[in-house]
């Protein structure tokens, strides 16, 4: 799996007055976010300069402030990049286990750092160089607070992220590599 890094890439002009925390993605996939309704109340409700804000083809049914960006093709990493932390909410089930990890690959190539539960193919990418693992409310909570007081760490891990996706899945050297492979057995 591999990237286009010139279009998923860490944005230079994320504002510093707030941290938006993010997720992307559709809405079959809305419930997992949905789950997390009161950890993410809370987090917002105690963190004035915490802003939640979410990418999706479908409005989620929070009954707190956040905003809602509605999806249009083309305009995912835009997005993503202007994120300071990524969230993946995954079940332990099979469907989950089965699913692509390209989320937290997106996340880490616009260098922001994730925070979920390392799942499945996710755990290929999702270490604590680049992400926090969490599994229940109180480090969901714990480990949002931890990011959004310490800018410095945010940092650090997206960071390592962004290096990781540059050394395992870009997409121009993937490509140079596979037309090697294809090319030297002829």
């Amino acid at each position: 799996m591999a990237l286009d890094l010139e279009t998923w890439r860490p944005r230079a002009d994320r504002p510093a007055s707030a941290v938006r925390i993010g997720w992307s993605g559709s809405p079959g996939n809305l419930w997992h976010l949905e789950r997390l309704r009161d950890v993410l109340r809370r987090v917002v409700k105690f963190n004035p300069a915490a802003r939640l804000t979410v990418l999706c083809g479908q409005r989620p049914g929070f009954d707190f402030p956040f905003e809602y960006v509605r999806f249009v093709p083309g305009r995912e990493a835009e997005f993503v990049s202007g994120l300071d932390i990524g969230l993946l909410p995954l079940q332990s089930d099979p469907y989950t286990m089965g699913k692509s990890p390209i989320k937290a690959l997106q996340y880490l190539g616009c260098a922001v750092p994730v925070v979920g539960n390392v799942r499945g193919a996710t755990a290929e990418y999702l270490n604590p160089q680049n992400s926090i693992a969490v599994e229940t409310d109180e480090e969901w909570i714990a480990a949002l607070q931890r990011l959004i007081e310490y800018p410095s760490e945010r940092l650090r891990l997206g960071q390592a992220g962004r290096r990781f996706v540059e050394q395992h899945h870009d997409l121009r050297t993937g490509s140079r590599q596979l037309l090697k492979l294809l090319t030297e057995g002829q």
